[in-house]
Formats: C-alpha cells, sequence, structure tokens
C-alpha cells in the first residue's frame, strides 16, 4: 500500500496556511497553497490509519461490542475557515486535520476506553493535549473527549510530528452533535462556529443540557443553578415556540443514494452531499488506492458549489457509515426520538 508522503517543509506548510488565512490572497498563490495543503492533509492517512488498527485492537480486547468507529480527513472548507478564524494558528500543527471517532454505548464504556489510553498501554505516541468537553461541556452544549497525539514511530520517520485527533462519545452525545450539523445543512446556518438564529442555538445547547442530565453527567456552567425538571420545561417551551420537532419531522429528507456497484470489499470511502438535489453520492476505494482517493476528494472540493458537502472518511460498511456520519444522509430520527423521550416527563408535551 502506497500512503501519500510529505513533499513540503513544515516552513512551506505554514507559509501555505498564512497565504490562505488572507482572504484576499491571489489566484496563483491560492492555487499553490492549496496544493501544498492537499499534500499534507493527505500524508495524515498513514498516522491515522495505524491508530485506528491499534484503536480496533484495544476494543476487541476490552470486550465492547456496540462500537461504531470512523476516520476522517478534515474538509478543506473547515480548513480555511479554521486558518482564517486563527490566523496565527500554524497549518503545520493544525491538530485535527486527521480524527478518529468512536462512538460508545455509554459513559462507563467512555471512561474506560480513556482510562485505557491514559494509562499509557506501551503507546509510543504522545499525547499532547485533552480536552474533556463532557465533563466540561463546551457553551454551545457539544460534550466529547477529545486526545491529541503528536504520531512517533521510528521506522516511518516522515510522519513523526503529525497531529491525530482522537473523538470519545456516547451514543446520545453523537446523537446530539450529528444534528446540529444536519440542522446547519438544513437551515443554512453555521450553529457549530457559534453563528446562525440565536433560538435554534439556544434550542440545541438546552437540548444537550437534558441529554447530559439523562447521562449523570455536568450541564453547561450556563444551567449549572437549574434542576433537570427546570431545564426540560425551558427546552419545552422553546419547542413549543420554534415547532422545532414539527419543522424537522417536516423535511423532506428523502435522499437518493448513488454508489459504486463494484462488490469488491473497500475500505475508504468519498461522500458527497448535494442538498439541493437531495442526491448524495458516494465512491469507494481500497485500501491500496488510497492516493487516488486524495486526488478525488481535492478535484470534487475544488469544483463545491454551494448546497455540496464532500468527506473522505473510512468505516467498516456503508451501514456503519450512515451511523457514523447522520449528517451527510440529513438523518436527525434518532434525537427527535432521544429528545421525546427525555421531554416525556414534562405535562401537556
Amino acid at each position: 500500500m502506497s500512503f501519500p508522503m510529505p513533499q513540503y517543509s513544515r516552513s512551506q506548510v505554514d507559509k501555505a496556511g498564512e497565504l490562505l488565512s488572507n482572504p484576499q490572497i491571489s489566484d496563483s498563490d491560492k492555487s499553490k497553497s492549496l496544493s501544498v495543503l492537499n499534500n499534507w492533509r493527505s500524508c495524515h492517512g498513514y498516522p491515522v490509519n495505524t491508530f485506528q488498527a491499534t484503536l480496533r485492537s484495544k476494543l476487541k480486547t476490552l470486550g465492547f461490542k456496540e462500537v461504531i468507529v470512523a476516520q476522517r480527513l478534515k474538509r478543506l472548507p473547515t480548513m480555511l475557515e479554521k486558518l482564517q478564524r486563527f490566523p496565527e494558528m500554524n497549518l503545520s500543527t493544525m491538530q485535527d486535520i486527521a480524527g478518529i471517532r468512536v462512538i460508545l454505548k455509554n459513559m462507563k464504556s467512555v471512561n474506560k476506553l480513556v482510562q485505557e489510553y491514559d494509562s499509557g498501554m506501551r503507546f509510543a505516541h504522545e499525547l499532547i493535549r485533552k480536552d474533556d468537553y463532557i465533563k466540561m461541556p463546551k457553551d454551545d452544549g457539544y460534550r466529547s473527549v477529545h486526545l491529541v497525539y503528536k504520531y512517533k514511530n521510528n521506522l516511518k520517520p516522515q510522519y513523526n510530528g503529525l497531529r491525530i485527533e482522537f473523538q470519545v462519545r456516547t451514543k446520545l452525545q453523537h446523537v446530539w452533535a450529528t444534528a446540529v450539523e444536519t440542522m446547519s445543512t438544513i437551515l443554512g446556518q453555521s450553529f457549530k462556529s457559534g453563528k446562525g438564529e440565536e433560538k435554534w442555538r439556544e434550542f440545541f445547547i438546552l437540548a444537550s443540557a437534558v441529554f447530559a442530565y439523562k447521562e449523570r453527567m455536568p450541564s453547561i456552567q450556563k444551567y449549572e443553578h437549574m434542576s433537570e425538571s427546570d431545564i426540560i420545561q425551558a427546552l419545552a417551551n422553546l419547542e413549543d415556540e420554534l415547532k422545532a420537532l414539527d419543522k424537522m419531522e417536516g423535511y423532506d429528507f428523502a435522499l437518493k443514494l448513488v454508489q459504486d456497484q463494484n462488490k469488491t470489499k473497500k475500505y475508504y470511502h468519498l461522500i458527497l452531499l448535494d442538498f439541493k438535489k437531495k442526491i448524495v453520492r458516494s465512491w469507494s476505494y481500497a485500501k491500496k488506492n488510497i492516493s487516488e482517493a486524495n486526488k478525488h476528494y481535492a478535484a470534487i472540493e475544488a469544483k463545491l458549489r454551494p448546497g455540496q458537502d464532500v468527506v473522505l472518511v473510512s468505516t467498516q460498511s456503508i451501514r456503519t457509515l450512515k451511523q457514523a456520519f447522520p449528517n451527510y444522509f440529513l438523518n436527525v430520527n434518532d434525537f427527535i426520538k432521544e429528545l421525546k423521550s427525555s421531554m416525556i416527563v414534562v405535562p401537556g408535551k
């Protein structure tokens, strides 16, 4: 298997990031800088692949049954938005270009896996950052544990120093996070960036707080003084005002899935969501064709139109893909189901 290798020095990578952080960049500089960025991003394929292999082995040893594992390379629009939002950031040390997502049944499993990694477990890679957004949720309601590692492998020194972000979350936390992304697409608002209609953002924050109580975990600081019933009531009142669940259930989520007809087992999946046309198209690649997948990824990104989104991921199957990235299939059914069951104690709901 031939994985892409770095073709540019870290100083060249950082210079490209600096140029791309400037909205006034010339077309010529942008083209050259994007070539550098795309190579740098694709080079994370080898480290994240080895991380996933170690993770799957560890999950098997721990005896976890209900687990979803997926890896992805960060989307170009998100990388550019991050560089422009944080112009002092170095592209060479952006920590979440390569990410692994682990979705577990409950908090007991999350704590067990995180403790396993915290123990060191004969892990050569360096943990450089840990953010526990479950014990201390973000102000927007996001909850998950993030572990950021610096890759180290004496047999593959060309990849040393690359960052890998490892996200561990429960199914309930995952349902919330992907519902936020789905509704951002539907409503054309960037809730993850703190933008969009204030009442919709408050709706998701309250939903996160309700889910946190359900898992017996801390809510965001804003609601620490409120009881569980008070938070549920506040959510019910806002939901009644927005008719949020009615709207979510009323949207036409019928998507046409167009995928490869080749039945050969594949490892990488390139997913293109065209919201306006209600189409999800997928291309799948064997492990040995990772370079081809990366080139196709960059080519599609260069031609993205409003209402389109694309991502390159690795999952066990298309079925698992739909579970790991339901936002690319505009699926909020689990969120609606969980929220209704959480609000059932409120009189009149």
